[in-house]
């Protein structure tokens, strides 16, 4: 036989208020976790990212002092004919195996470019007359530095990003692109 429970007023108010307070801290724990895991994976993603940005600085730089290194080339010899030129384009591509095209352009006209092969119909072109790129075309020879830009359509065919390098060689504007990625 079991007998009837009876609560008063106060030990119901007692009750009522222990049970909205566990209810409180159990929500408080579940919030708190939630924050923790948060920031867990903020610091995760920030992490990834910041490998990431590190290993394309590191693409980056070395294809500019593959860059400065035909700089430093061109101004050695005051007159390179066309196979010292290329002989040099072939070596930095081929020293760097992001740099899909690689090439020259004296004058903003692209005259060499390596590797010659499927990309002949950009020999001869002026950056000035390509709306595209001319911007960053203009923005590296005022700087005298290089500038990253694109992805960019190329008059070959396909879309790379191009590092546009500019920098003076015996008293002439040198303009040289890397092509990146597919």
């Amino acid at each position: 036989m079991s007998l009837p429970v009876r609560l008063n007023l106060p030990q119901l108010g007692v009750l009522i208020l222990s049970l909205v307070c566990g209810i409180w801290l159990i929500e408080s724990y579940v919030a708190q976790r939630r924050v923790a895991a948060q920031q867990q994976e903020r610091q995760q993603v920030l992490s990834q990212a910041s490998k990431l940005r590190a290993s394309l600085e590191q693409s980056l730089s070395a294809t500019a002092y593959l860059a400065r290194g035909l700089v430093g080339f061109l101004r050695a010899v005051e007159e390179p004919v066309p196979e010292q030129v290329e002989a040099a384009l072939s070596t930095i591509a081929q020293g760097d195996g992001k740099i899909r095209n690689i090439g020259l352009a004296p004058d903003n006209v692209l005259r060499y470019l390596y590797p010659l092969k499927d990309n002949e119909k950009a020999l001869g072109l002026r950056y000035a007359d390509l709306p595209a790129q001319w911007p960053s075309v203009e923005l590296a020879m005022q700087r005298r530095d290089s500038v990253l830009a694109g992805p960019v359509d190329l008059v070959q065919g396909g879309a790379r990003s191009d590092q546009s390098d500019a920098r003076l060689s015996g008293g002439r504007q040198l303009l040289g692109h890397h092509l990146h990625g597919d």
